[in-house]
């Protein structure tokens, strides 16, 4: 969520706080170090999502800190040793740099992330609507993370009835994420047999595969 350089300056506001006996810092720090705990025990003892946004306010009190501290230790080196002090600062500037150079790869994985998100809704009424996936049974989808947390709440369940895959009874799939939606379509199809396999939809992201269900 933080370049690694944040940690540092973070941790040397806490340090630098603790020595001077300033109680707003460690404070601060403790509040964030206690929302990441809670997102992550909600995520692995309650199921739900541990999604990068749920971690935005902690990742906001490390980066104010991590700005104060940064600023204090710049002035401490300044007076002691300001060759250090200088090397530190280019060395912080690059570290942002590396990390401000990827942003162009995240916008691009955001945009196909909500491409595929917005696709499950004409996969879903081509597929009969959100009865019929329902009435077939469990209900899988190939892609993790947003696209899974988003066609659990397009069809109003709680997340952990979404899975990665089908049970052995079958039910339906969500099949997508490209150029590989071919091989994990003939996977299902070899594991459960061509007659138990039926397309009940395909649009532009996703192909929706019904297994085992009634046909009507």
């Amino acid at each position: 969520m933080v370049p690694w350089i944040a940690w540092l300056g973070c941790g040397w506001a806490v340090v630098r706080a603790v020595q001077r006996r300033d109680h707003v810092v460690p404070v601060l720090g403790a509040l964030a170090l206690a929302w990441a705990v809670l997102v992550v025990a909600m995520s692995a003892v309650m199921g739900y999502a541990a999604l990068s946004r749920f971690l935005l306010p902690a990742a906001a009190i490390v980066c104010i800190l991590a700005g104060a501290g940064t600023v204090w230790a710049f002035d401490a080196l300044r007076c002691r040793a300001p060759v250090l002090a200088v090397l530190a600062l280019v060395v912080a500037v690059v570290a942002l740099g590396v990390r401000a150079s990827a942003f162009p790869a995240l916008f691009e994985e955001l945009d196909r992330r909500d491409g595929l998100v917005h696709g499950l809704d004409p996969a879903i009424e081509q597929a009969g609507g959100t009865d019929a996936i329902l009435a077939c049974g469990a209900v899988a989808i190939s892609s993790a993370y947003v696209p899974r947390v988003a066609l659990a709440w397009k069809l109003d369940v709680p997340m952990s009835e979404i899975g990665r895959s089908l049970p052995d009874p079958g039910g339906v799939i969500f099949v997508g994420d490209g150029m590989s939606t071919a091989r994990r379509e003939a996977r299902i199809t070899r594991r459960f047999g061509p007659d138990s396999v039926t397309l009940a939809a395909r649009s532009a992201d996703w192909a929706v595969l019904s297994v085992s269900c009634p046909r009507t």
